[in-house]
């Protein structure tokens, strides 16, 4: 099926499911617009994005923190990368911690090594932050908020 084909049917069926009280998200290895993303994410409470890509209408890929954004204040945002790039990257880490404040927790799992998990704690104790936000990777395992 074309890129185009498979847009307009992920548009079709995105716009029936956007008509019921989704609380729960789960996408797995799937490509989405960010425009989707928004309709989908309207009431979510638990959210769950394992290697999914989520792109702007001009095919940029949307950074972390404007996806995290997208949902209110008691979601919990989960995103599992394995290993690979996805959307595993963010305008600056003071944005991101910002954006994480905006919902009830962030877990990041299985982050690319090219995601500066020393620099982005540094960060986050500058900040003063109160999000709470878990990392666990293959390497480490985190809990950021332990000791800020």
């Amino acid at each position: 099926m074309s890129s185009f084909h498979s847009d307009l049917l992920a548009s079709a069926l995105f716009s029936k499911i956007y008509r019921y009280d989704v609380k729960n998200l789960q996408l797995y290895h799937s490509r989405l617009s960010y425009k989707n993303l928004k309709l989908l994410s309207t009431g979510v409470t638990q959210c769950s994005l394992n290697s999914v890509v989520i792109k702007y209408d001009n095919a940029e890929k949307v950074p972390m923190e404007d996806i995290i954004q997208l949902f209110s204040c008691d979601t919990i945002v989960s995103m599992f990368f394995a290993n690979s790039s996805f959307n595993a990257f963010c305008k600056s880490y003071d944005d991101f911690i910002d954006a994480c404040n905006t919902v009830q927790k962030v877990k990041l799992n299985y982050l690319p090594v090219d995601f500066n998990v020393h620099r982005f704690y540094q960060c986050l104790k500058k900040t003063k932050s109160h999000a709470l936000i878990a990392i666990h990777s293959f390497y480490i395992s985190l809990d950021v908020n332990e000791t800020v």
